[in-house]
């Protein structure tokens, strides 16, 4: 596959995960057995399988934002993870996804090529899986997440001094009050087919309990053939990237070393 090259990038970029992946109709043949027998169309080294809930199904709805239904008979979520957590794919029997994951503070984001490669490779094992049980996929949706963490003590000194990385949607008034906590949220439709949805909220990181904000960038559509995934995949990725920067200070981007912009 092609990929366009990115509308912005960042040396250190502050992204902690990134997940692209589909919905499609059930499929019967995913069963109890299906995990094991899976195993060795997944293209990551020493992968191990867990277990998970699953998620409910991934649907595009009427006001182009993405909506849970009833679970219904959906099985088991399986996960198959690298020994150190950074990469993932995630599969039940009406949905597939690949993550990558920052597993250290060293680690860096590999770009969305390397993503999209092990997805695709993924998708056409699943697809080949499924056509030798006489069934076939049928592509619902798509979903495309990147999700960072900005670091008091890095990027920004506490939740007060948000107006160094965020601009003036999301960021309060400089005061020598205490800043608790803040939270932000908005939808962007993109034609009839696909949405985007901005979240920002602050947190504690359970490891050192440093004040973060965590921004998520989530795009959901509607396809009906995989032919349309890429093309929608790379516009909504777009507008993301575009997003990420317009709603980031110069001096942020500055520090995380921003190219192409």
């Amino acid at each position: 596959m092609n990929h366009s090259k990115d509308a912005v990038c960042f040396d250190n970029a502050p992204v902690v995960e990134v997940t692209v992946g589909i919905g499609f109709e059930a499929l019967q043949c995913w069963d109890s057995a299906a995990p094991s027998a899976f195993l060795p169309r997944v293209p990551l080294e020493n992968p191990q399988i867990q277990i998970q809930m699953p998620l409910a199904p991934l649907v595009f709805g009427a006001e182009g934002f993405q909506i849970a239904i009833g679970q219904g008979d959906i099985a088991p979520r399986t996960w198959y993870v690298t020994p150190d957590g950074s990469q993932l794919v995630q599969i039940q029997n009406n949905r597939l996804h690949a993550n990558w994951r920052k597993s250290g503070d060293e680690d860096t984001y590999p770009r969305f090529v390397k993503l999209k490669t092990l997805f695709d490779a993924v998708l056409k094992g699943l697809t080949q899986f499924a056509d030798e049980r006489h069934e076939a996929l049928r592509p619902t949706a798509f979903e495309m997440t990147y999700i960072n963490h900005f670091i008091s003590g890095e990027i920004m000194n506490g939740f007060g001094d948000t107006p160094s990385v965020f601009r003036a949607w999301f960021a309060p008034p400089r005061t020598d009050n205490e800043i608790t906590s803040i939270q932000g949220s908005y939808q962007m439709k993109l034609g009839e087919d696909a949405a985007i949805s901005v979240q920002a909220n602050t947190a504690r990181r359970v490891r050192d309990d440093r004040e973060i904000v965590v921004l998520n960038l989530t795009g959901t559509g509607r396809i009906a053939e995989f032919s349309q995934l890429d093309a929608a995949v790379d516009q909504v990725r777009r507008v993301q990237l575009n997003i990420f920067r317009e709603l980031t200070t110069v001096h942020a981007q500055s520090c995380w070393g921003i190219r192409n912009a």
